[in-house]
């Protein structure tokens, strides 16, 4: 949806930090970084170095 393209940003940052979530935050970010554009995204930013 377009809020969960709002918040992937967000979503990183959570995960790059390790920042503390809860339970159902957690396994939204799961979700989130286990979608196939996500993927593409970071596989993306990651060859453009």
């Amino acid at each position: 949806t377009n809020a969960d393209a709002m918040y992937a940003p967000v979503v990183t940052r959570l995960r790059t930090y390790s920042l503390p979530v809860g339970p159902v935050a957690s396994a939204y970010c799961d979700a989130i970084m286990a979608h196939p554009a996500m993927v593409k995204w970071i596989a993306d930013a990651r060859a453009a170095g």
